[in-house]
């Protein structure tokens, strides 16, 4: 046969085929599944879940809950899910990510074939640290002021925390801490009274709660903690006291302190205006420390706190010493 026969054949074939794929894009879609055939009962739902926080950021792995239907999807890499021949019955699509708010958003078809939806969770605020530990400060004139400090450092990717609480359902409290912003910790104090106790070591093994509020006044509990220890022994200062004369560079002498568990001394001096200097970190063994910076002239108190390893301090009496020109 002609060679320029098989070729007029071949092209002819493919003009018949390219000619039959378009008639075919352009046919009636009569697949029941397929959810752009007019006459289908079946839709088709797909969306994108990204994060709430700037610049959104695709996320892996969220359960998607269909209930109508009792369906399953996970999105893939892209944030990206899909369902398929669903009934269209206006429902609520349920999404859960591990560190992220559950959230659900409600479908209405309206006739629609195929709804896409683009859906942003809101990360979880997440607890870096937390300290709930106990204070004794030994006074002159009532025997100690007992007190309790619940100390919480929080993070959150949305930057949404509306307020942070310490709670305890025993004890009908819930405290609000303030933010420290040179600390960058949320803190709070409560004394006796606001914790309905006549001492601090009734609360040992208890739990405290910390509970974040977001700006859509949800609130979740974060993390735990409980007392572990309140420090009742006291130490004793020796020098100098009662307004003893000394130099800029003062020796500051207390008595050996054994109370029985791991701890360090901190050292503090006031002026009557506040803080003016602090060591922490100072030997279990120390019964001494002396000023390396020198002091300025005048009227100063100094006190000496055992620190154990949960935090938790025990404060010695103030004294007062005067540092001479």
């Amino acid at each position: 046969m002609p060679r320029s026969y098989n070729k007029r054949h071949r092209i002819g074939r493919l003009l018949f085929i390219a000619i039959w794929l378009c008639a075919a894009c352009n046919a009636p879609r009569n697949n029941p599944f397929d959810p752009q055939n007019p006459r289908s009962p079946y839709v088709a739902l797909e969306g994108h879940v990204q994060t709430q926080s700037l610049p959104r950021t695709a996320l892996m792995g969220a359960a998607m809950f269909w209930k109508n239907s009792n369906r399953l999807a996970q999105t893939d890499a892209q944030g990206h899910f899909r369902f398929e021949n669903l009934m269209p019955e206006n429902d609520w699509l349920h999404i859960e990510k591990s560190g992220y708010k559950k959230d659900s958003v409600f479908v209405l078809w309206d006739g629609n074939k195929q709804i896409a939806l683009d859906i942003f969770l809101n990360a979880m605020p997440v607890l870096e640290n937390l300290q709930i530990a106990t204070e004794i400060l030994h006074q002159y004139f009532s025997n100690q002021e007992a007190r309790l400090v619940a100390k919480a450092q929080i993070s959150d990717q949305d930057n949404d925390v509306d307020s942070v609480f310490v709670k305890s359902e025993k004890l009908g409290l819930r405290k609000a801490l303030d933010y420290d912003v040179d600390d960058k910790n949320y803190i709070a104090t409560l004394k006796l009274f606001d914790l309905k106790v006549n001492n601090l070591e009734e609360l040992i093994g208890e739990d405290f709660l910390v509970v974040v509020k977001d700006r859509a006044a949800d609130e979740i509990v974060v993390g735990k903690s409980g007392i572990k220890r309140v420090i009742q022994d006291e130490i004793e200062f020796e020098s100098p006291a009662g307004d003893q004369q000394v130099s800029s560079t003062p020796t500051f002498i207390w008595k050996r302190f054994r109370p029985g568990f791991p701890f360090t001394f901190t050292l503090e001096i006031f002026t009557f205006e506040g803080l003016v200097f602090q060591k922490s970190g100072l030997l279990a063994e120390s019964i001494s420390y002396t000023m390396e910076t020198p002091l300025a002239p005048g009227e100063y108190l100094w006190v000496v706190w055992c620190v154990d390893e949960f935090q938790n301090r025990s404060r010695s009496k103030p004294a007062s010493f005067i540092v001479m020109q």
